[in-house]
């Protein structure tokens, strides 16, 4: 049932709707506060829990070993250092040519427009990522927009973060233009975990934006277990699958 209260807000007071005390996301799933083992408020602290309502309310309650809570629930074994582990394990500051710009790929070009998301999956490995350094202004467009012309080989940009879908569909818009200004550039890949933990993400307003662009658009979104894919969630991802916009998903493999 709690499940079809959200389906009724929309996305932005979802956003902002989100549990970040791991003993209040315990309580409303019925759980006991023991079920946070020990140094996991210290894991907390160290990088914050933030869930939205709407994804707790796919929660199995009185289960402790829900894979849905697993991903967001702080865990003492966070706190523990292993030989060899890095916090840039795929050498992101060595791509990071102009703020807010990675080009790791000859043809593939990919841009951080912000450091927030709506949940924090616990295995995040942009955790430790230099956000506020990377966050691009309207000065760095002009340099962004320089590189691009000079780099002709470049035909795909991803929007990435943090999490794209957490911007406004001004800004959205704003972005999606500016790219569109660059001939070579042919398609647009958002990789976003919005549209699993709130669907209500794929508004009208967004769905049109994508559909009307002349670039290619692919939205990969992020989902790690079936139980994320309720029919409501489903339903908002064939929408734009009806409007010739190519889903994919993108997951990690979870113990």
């Amino acid at each position: 049932m709690i499940n079809y209260l959200y389906q009724e807000q929309n996305w932005q007071s979802q956003l902002s709707d989100l549990i970040t005390d791991p003993l209040e996301l315990l309580e409303t799933l019925q759980l006991s506060p023991e079920q946070l083992l020990s140094g996991a408020i210290l894991a907390s602290k160290q990088f914050k829990l933030r869930v939205p309502r709407a994804f707790v309310g796919k929660m199995q309650v009185g289960n402790p070993l829900d894979p849905l809570l697993l991903q967001v629930l702080p865990h003492h074994l966070e706190l523990e250092e292993h030989a060899g582990y890095v916090t840039d394990p795929l050498d992101e500051e060595a791509a990071n040519h102009i703020p807010g710009v990675l080009h790791k790929y000859q043809s593939r070009f990919l841009l951080t427009l912000t450091g927030a998301c709506a949940v924090h999956c616990r295995y995040c490995f942009r955790r430790h990522f230099p956000y506020q350094e990377n966050l691009p202004k309207h000065e760095d467009w002009l340099n962004i927009q320089d590189y691009l012309s000079t780099q002709t080989q470049i035909n795909e940009v991803i929007l990435s973060g943090g999490d794209p879908l957490t911007l406004s569909n001004r800004k959205l818009a704003v972005w999606i233009e500016r790219l569109e200004s660059i001939q070579h550039i042919k398609i647009l890949r958002i990789h976003s975990r919005v549209p699993i933990v709130i669907p209500n993400r794929l508004d009208e307003e967004l769905v049109s934006l994508l559909k009307n662009s002349r670039l290619r658009i692919i939205l990969v979104v992020h989902s790690n277990h079936a139980a994320e894919l309720d029919e409501f969630t489903c339903l908002k991802l064939s929408g734009l699958a009806q409007q010739n916009i190519l889903v994919m998903n993108q997951a990690v493999l979870l113990k």
